[in-house]
């Protein structure tokens, strides 16, 4: 397949709802849409960066550099198949957002090509549907926080993951946890909200059964993640702290 060319737009969207999490609220969700175009067949990726340098390192402004000046000169004219994209970024450090983005975009131009589903492709099955969960921001008061997630419950949402932080944790969850009761699979997640001197106000979460608290401590962090885990009934997710299949191997042999 020839590779024809590679645009970059920039979005904003108004979202239906303000989400909040412990790095802020955001009101619009923003993003850089990447077409990739060749033998009349358009494919799209997105990038997944956000305005600041909060969750990742990597921004809007990050993404379009690193597309543009260092991603879109190493892909080839001539593109067999999607997997030999990769390795042509492998030696360009970090950049993974901007990279996923230029990536999907061409598995999917790579699907549409073959006019089949990219689960196929990918080695999925057909299924006629597949639970999923929702991710629900920090809330003005607890009974606003179960509304909301009795909303999304009836929906059809199968799991509830619920954003907290120091000051909207135990009460919260520990509310919640009492209107649905113990049949609802809930989880916590504190994006990077704490420290390891918090164990015995983190440890108040034990008795809700969640399904696991995700990234507790610091972003960067697996040595604390190990400590805690052992400390903990709740299993501990791992998210800002994982980049690669390495990352995930060294995790689990500390016991983050």
């Amino acid at each position: 397949m020839r590779l024809e060319q590679v645009r970059l737009q920039f979005i904003s969207l108004p979202l239906k709802a303000a989400f909040e999490t412990s790095f802020g609220r955001e009101k619009t969700k923003r993003a850089w849409v990447v077409t990739v175009r060749g033998e009349g067949v358009d494919g799209y990726g997105e990038s997944v960066a956000s305005d600041w340098p909060l969750y990742s390192e990597e921004t809007h402004a990050s993404v379009y550099y690193a597309i543009r000046d260092a991603i879109v000169p190493r892909l080839p004219e001539e593109i067999s198949h999607p997997r030999q994209v990769f390795p042509l970024l492998h030696d360009l450090r970090g950049n993974r957002m901007a990279k996923a983005a230029v990536e999907m975009a061409i598995w999917d131009w790579f699907a549409k090509s073959l006019s089949r589903p990219l689960f196929e492709i990918l080695g999925g099955q057909k299924t006629d549907r597949i639970p999923v969960g929702v991710s629900i921001g920090i809330q003005p008061d607890t009974q606003q926080l179960c509304e909301v997630s009795d909303r999304f419950w009836q929906q059809g949402y199968r799991r509830l993951k619920i954003k907290i932080r120091p000051g909207w944790d135990i009460g919260p969850m520990t509310a919640l946890r009492e209107y649905f009761g113990a049949s609802v699979p809930m989880m916590a997640d504190a994006n990077s909200a704490y420290s390891l001197e918090q164990v015995d106000h983190l440890r108040r979460l034990d008795p809700l059964q969640l399904m696991m608290i995700e990234q507790p401590l610091a972003y960067d962090d697996v040595v604390d993640h190990g400590q805690l885990a052992q400390q903990l009934s709740t299993p501990i997710c791992l998210d800002e702290s994982l980049h690669s299949a390495e990352d995930a191997r060294k995790a689990l042999a500390l016991g983050a």
